[in-house]
């Protein structure tokens, strides 16, 4: 894995263990693609009161070298790490469907 993971948590406490699974996930993207730029992922507390709604909002934007193309990944539930595996399902499924 030769490209950068960066991890902001908005409205949530930092967690080492969803940063652990969030780091995993992403260095396990790199292998769907070889090319992988940067890969920026964003974990938030989601809902109108934020820390009162219960959901979890995961971002994944990954970058592609030598392309302007970037990929895109959302998911949103009640549990961060579902949520986390649930936007690292959808961005490798977008990457898969890249490289067809």
């Amino acid at each position: 894995m030769g490209y950068p993971i960066v991890i902001s948590f908005r409205l949530l406490d930092r967690s080492a263990s969803l940063e652990r699974l969030v780091r995993d996930q992403a260095g396990r993207l790199g292998k769907h693609c070889g090319s992988l730029a940067a890969c920026c992922v964003t974990l938030e507390a989601a809902g109108r009161r934020r820390a009162s709604s219960g959901l979890f909002h995961v971002r994944v934007d990954a970058s592609i070298a030598d392309s302007a193309e970037q990929i895109e990944a959302h998911a949103l539930d009640r549990d961060p790490y579902l949520a986390t595996f649930a936007a690292f399902r959808m961005a490798t499924h977008r990457l898969r469907m890249r490289a067809v």
